[in-house]
């Protein structure tokens, strides 16, 4: 007679348990292996007008359409592989990696201004190599959008310091990811011993 799934995940508890601890502790391990680096700095657009004694009016909207350009130029996936390359990182293969690689925090928050750029690494030096080739490459972008430009205006950047902090994933994240593997995983297990 078939018992029922309650029951033998009941009977077979130990597995399940043992499964849970397992994956739980693998999980922390891996944790704890991660070592990233986190580079940033702000980057500030201030234009310029050809022929004019005095600011435009435009000047907010100027700002806020080349941090717009900024910001695409940044998910680029191209711009990641240059910056991986010159920061001797791995290359990003997917969108996703390379999202993860350079990225734009909070655009919307900022000023129309300015925005900060983020950079990860697995060491302080990939960090700071990382985000000044980020700002070499929006610099050499933005030059060569002054000079295609068909419009008085003119941008220039300007780079803060930057800064690099460690950081590791929210702690509780990780293990309880591995405590819920644990039981699909127990479960599973539980159930295919009944089987044989």
């Amino acid at each position: 007679m078939a018992r029922s799934v309650g029951s033998i995940l009941v009977q077979r508890w130990w597995v399940v348990l043992l499964s849970v601890v397992v994956v739980a502790l693998a999980a922390v391990f891996v944790k704890g292996a991660e070592n990233t680096i986190i580079g940033q700095r702000q980057v500030t657009v201030v234009p310029s007008y050809a022929g004019s004694g005095s600011v435009p009016m435009e000047v907010a909207n100027d700002s806020a359409l080349m941090i717009g350009t900024i910001t695409s130029w940044v998910a680029d996936p191209d711009l990641a592989r240059g910056v991986a390359e010159d920061a001797q990182l791995d290359a990003p293969t997917t969108l996703r990696d390379a999202s993860r690689l350079v990225k734009v925090i909070d655009p919307s928050e900022k000023s129309g201004a300015s925005v900060l750029l983020q950079v990860t690494g697995t060491s302080e030096g990939q960090a700071r190599r990382a985000i000044e080739s980020v700002s070499e490459r929006l610099s050499m972008r933005t030059e060569r959008y002054n000079e295609k430009a068909d419009r008085s205006v003119r941008y220039s950047l300007i780079f803060s310091d930057l800064v690099t902090v460690p950081y590791s994933s929210p702690v509780p994240l990780t293990p309880l990811a591995g405590v819920l593997a644990g039981l699909i995983l127990g479960a599973v297990i539980a159930l295919l011993m009944e089987r044989e």
